[in-house]
């Protein structure tokens, strides 16, 4: 009799294992959605020159980057319990005002310039970053991993780029924008901190850096990118 009771036992106890590993989430496909901030973005500066009064008018530009809302969305797979490859996608947007220094040649000395700051409001600068990656996760307990990425970064710009030119009527020089497109391509690296609060879903903290370099049709080797700071969920299925 007892060895029968140790066997339906056994039994007992195998389905109910069996049971429970097919309740589980196999956990390899995650889905993460957040948003935060984007910093330490790139400052965007030009030259030009043209001709005015028979002389070359030169002209600097100055356009920061700086602290804009981001969000952010991803997904990946998990090749191994601790290796994924995932893609994420970024998109920031910035407002800020863009500011010129202007020497004009003097309509009446020769070689004595006339200096003048000029600067152009609501220059508006998008981006739209898709990071491939792959990604490496470390558990520190049950419910809580980190997991470290990296990969390329392709992001896309829409730039305002400040503009002078002569004004005729006045002879003075006015500030302007022209919107130029291209897509930077660089690299990235990042880490998430994870807090599962369930089998399915998680809560996390994340920073990320990227960087890449795109010629736009009037200015070469524009810097695209920055660093990504917030906060999201991920959902694990």
């Amino acid at each position: 009799m007892s060895r029968a009771l140790a066997l339906v036992a056994a039994l007992a106890v195998a389905r109910s294992h069996d049971a429970h590993a097919q309740a589980a989430p196999s956990s390899r496909l995650f889905v993460t959605l957040g948003g935060g901030v984007q910093s330490l973005s790139p400052t965007l500066e030009s030259g030009s020159s043209f001709s005015a009064f028979g002389e070359t008018a030169v002209v600097a530009t100055n356009q920061s980057v700086g602290l804009g809302g981001m969000l952010m969305a991803g997904a990946g797979y998990r090749v191994k319990p601790r290796f994924a490859v995932g893609l994420a996608v970024s998109g920031f947007r910035h407002q800020d005002t863009g500011l010129a220094s202007a020497s004009v040649p003097s309509p009446i000395f020769a070689r004595s310039p006339n200096v003048t700051n000029l600067q152009s409001s609501e220059m508006t600068r998008r981006e739209i970053g898709y990071h491939p990656e792959i990604v490496w996760f470390v558990p520190k307990s049950d419910r809580l991993e980190l997991a470290f990425s990296a990969g390329p970064s392709f992001i896309h710009l829409n730039q305002p780029v400040l503009t002078i030119s002569m004004n005729t009527n006045t002879q003075t020089p006015t500030a302007g924008e022209v919107k130029e497109s291209g897509t930077a391509v660089g690299g990235h690296a990042g880490i998430e901190f994870i807090r599962y609060i369930s089998n399915r879903m998680g809560v996390e903290g994340f920073a990320r850096y990227s960087l890449g370099w795109v010629d736009l049709p009037s200015v070469s080797s524009v810097k695209a990118g920055g660093l990504q700071t917030g906060v999201g969920f991920q959902v694990r299925f």
